[in-house]
């Protein structure tokens, strides 16, 4: 070898030939901090040597508690109470988490300052959350107002951001749980960008996912694709932030892939909430799994079951979902969609009914108001009163800032309501207008629930050959819609006509009556009235149900959800 040759070998880290090369030395891998203070943690457990345990924690709070939760539960529950002493942040937390009263007495409900930014964050996160989970909202909701005013801007220093991230991703759910989508998207955006910068990947995955199911729930579905390929691009790690990440990602996928009429895609994804170990973290969002389950079963056809599920979850989630409260609403509208698919009108318009008005009075800022006008004017629609369900679908596509999902929804009735009164070009003009915003969105979903065979006589109406070139493209795009092998699979969801009942509420309280009392004497005398008023109920009764004999009475009645068994 010549001397240049062994001098640029040399350079390259290799040695002259005929020399014997040393094998080298493995290079040792560092340990992440995480797993470098889990170790420490679960050592100084062992060894109760309490103080080193506190600095370990104190050290990486957050990965510690999301991803080797069963540790930090070990520690708090057998950490001395006089260990905590001073330290109201970890005393909250031991409270929260097993359960165990703070050394100072405090609850986790109680406000305590102390001195530091990140110490006044955890308790207050404690409380959020022991609020929140107990399904006091409102509450929970004051004590975040009051935490955010302790955070001048979103980043407000990166030894910080870690609590940071965490602080608002509870925030976000809180404020998802709450109604307030604006809000929540601004909590999830923030959380998944500190998350990011933290290096906390499982965090900023669980917030780029619950920001994708915002998203999804307004119908801007485009957008929730990419964040969701943006949250699955890089692989789990597992432990118990993943999970808690995890529900809000599932769901997004599925409306996003039901938008599309993906039916095998949305089922496989809630399947993926199987996968969720902690009950707590996967019963969190309940009502936006079954608002996904619900949509689901009406395109596939399995209602029945879906209501009962669906019924089953409101009675057991009282605290969140009782009257006045904003997924009361939500869950109502999921209700209302299987009722309709089920052709019970009755029972439909008395959840509609049922709707307090406090929702109401919320529905304007938080972006409710859309979805349930949209279901009383598909109501509307659905048992004949076309003009009524004009009005309110008009009322829905001709104002602004109305989510594309629910703007594409009351464009298709608009246009089969105009098409039932007989405005023909009013009808056209609605129905282009609903495949441009289909096209532009991705999101076909709605033309499942209503009736193909209308649509196709509006799209006749317009001669191609003359029309404008915006109408003519739309028009065709709906042809091969509408004989794509999906829509002909799913189509017509719903049924086009559901037969309601108007009964008074004296005729009500009859034919509940004959469900379960042998004779109308008896009938009248539960109700304390004459048999012969009883008599002239039932004949009215009868009468608008169109039937002659009391078995066909509780037959229509069960049938169309008048009664419920």
């Amino acid at each position: 070898m010549l001397p240049e040759q062994r001098e640029r070998a040399t350079a390259r880290g290799s040695r002259p030939q005929g020399l014997p090369v040393q094998p080298a030395a493995p290079a040792r891998e560092a340990m992440p901090e995480t797993d470098r203070a889990h170790r420490t943690l679960a050592r100084a457990i062992a060894a109760q040597d309490w103080e080193r345990a506190i600095e370990a924690l104190d050290a990486r709070p957050v990965e510690l508690l999301c991803d080797h939760f069963s540790v930090v539960c070990d520690f708090f529950a057998r950490v001395p109470a006089e260990s905590l002493h001073g330290r109201p942040a970890l005393a909250l937390a031991r409270a929260f988490l097993v359960g165990l009263p703070a050394a100072d007495g405090a609850a986790p409900t109680e406000p305590i300052e102390p001195p530091t930014l990140r110490d006044r964050l955890v308790p207050a996160l404690t409380q959020v959350i022991s609020l929140r989970v107990s399904g006091r909202l409102e509450e929970a909701e004051a004590v975040a107002a009051q935490a955010q005013q302790l955070i001048p801007e979103p980043r407000y220093g990166g030894r910080h951001d870690d609590m940071l991230a965490l602080v608002r991703f509870e925030w976000g759910i809180l404020r998802l749980l709450r109604g307030d989508m604006l809000a929540a998207a601004e909590d999830f955006r923030v959380a998944a960008r500190a998350a990011r910068r933290s290096g906390i990947d499982a965090l900023a995955r669980g917030a780029t996912g619950d920001l994708a199911l915002v998203l999804a729930l307004r119908g801007d579905l485009g957008a929730a694709r990419e964040l969701l390929d943006e949250a699955d691009a890089r692989p789990e790690r597992g432990g118990r932030l993943e999970q808690l990440s995890r529900t809000g990602r599932i769901v997004a996928r599925s409306l996003a892939a039901l938008a599309e009429l993906d039916v095998d895609a949305a089922a496989k994804a809630l399947d993926g909430l199987d996968s969720i170990d902690d009950v707590r973290v996967r019963e969190e969002l309940w009502a936006f799994v079954e608002i996904a389950r619900a949509q689901l079963a009406v395109v596939r056809g399995d209602t029945l079951a879906a209501l009962h599920r669906l019924e089953a979850q409101v009675a057991s989630h009282p605290a969140t979902c009782g009257r006045g409260a904003y997924l009361r609403a939500v869950v109502g509208c999921a209700q209302v969609d299987l009722l309709l698919a089920l052709g019970q009108g009755d029972r439909a318009r008395a959840v509609l009914r049922d709707v307090p008005g406090t929702i109401a009075a919320m529905e304007t800022a938080r972006g409710t108001a859309s979805a349930v006008r949209l279901r009383r004017a598909r109501l509307e629609l659905l048992t004949g009163d076309a003009a009524a369900a004009r009005t309110r679908a008009v009322s829905l596509t001709h104002t602004s800032g109305v989510h594309p999902r629910y703007l594409l929804d009351a464009l298709l009735i608009e246009a089969v309501a105009e098409h039932r009164v007989g405005d023909a070009a009013a009808a056209l003009v609605a129905l282009t207008r609903a495949v441009d915003l289909a096209g532009s969105q991705e999101l076909v979903h709605p033309f499942v629930l209503v009736p193909s065979a209308e649509l196709r006589e509006i799209a006749a109406t317009a001669d191609v050959a003359t029309a404008a070139p915006a109408t003519a493209r739309a028009m065709r795009w709906l042809e091969d819609l509408l004989d794509s092998p999906v829509l002909r699979a799913h189509g017509d969801a719903l049924p086009s006509r559901i037969d309601v009942v108007d009964l008074s509420e004296r005729e009500c309280a009859v034919l509940v009556e004959l469900a379960s009392t042998p004779s109308l004497d008896l009938v009248a005398a539960r109700l304390f009235v004459s048999p012969n008023t009883v008599k002239s109920q039932v004949r009215s009764l009868y009468r608008k149900l169109g039937v002659h004999s009391r078995d066909d009475a509780l037959v229509v009645a069960y049938r169309t959800g008048v009664l419920v068994g």
